[in-house]
């Protein structure tokens, strides 16, 4: 990922990274992003490790995604982790209307300066 210091252009870089992933051909390429520790809120729907949550972005009932971000906060948290929270809207399958989303990602410190995901929660906005 990033080798900066700055907080907001590391949550930056790797939101760049995640939603280029998760909107591109195979979104299995998020796999590394993710270990058994990770733990994801996806529509009130969670998983635990992996595999769980590979077997869920992998099956989600759209083909094609784009992510369209607003707004984004990062804060450090402890162990040199990151938090940070996303809104936008996300368009399916060649709608050409956006869905209100927000997630919020719970970044941990690696090795090689490297972050994977502690906590995601991801939640579509009706209201």
């Amino acid at each position: 990922m990033a080798t900066q210091s700055d907080p907001n252009q590391i949550g930056k870089a790797f939101l760049q990274h995640y939603y280029a992933t998760f909107d591109g051909i195979n979104r299995n390429n998020l796999a590394s992003l993710f270990n058994d520790k990770s733990m994801m809120t996806y529509e009130g729907s969670q998983h635990m490790g992996q595999k769980s949550i590979m077997e869920k972005l992998t099956t989600l009932q759209f083909k094609k995604c784009r992510h369209d971000s607003k707004t984004m906060d990062v804060q450090p948290s402890g162990a040199g982790g990151l938090m940070i929270v996303v809104t936008g809207d996300i368009f399916v399958d060649d709608g050409k209307n956006g869905i209100k989303y927000s997630e919020v990602f719970h970044l941990m410190k690696g090795q090689n300066n490297s972050f994977w995901i502690h906590n995601l929660v991801f939640r579509l906005n009706y209201c």
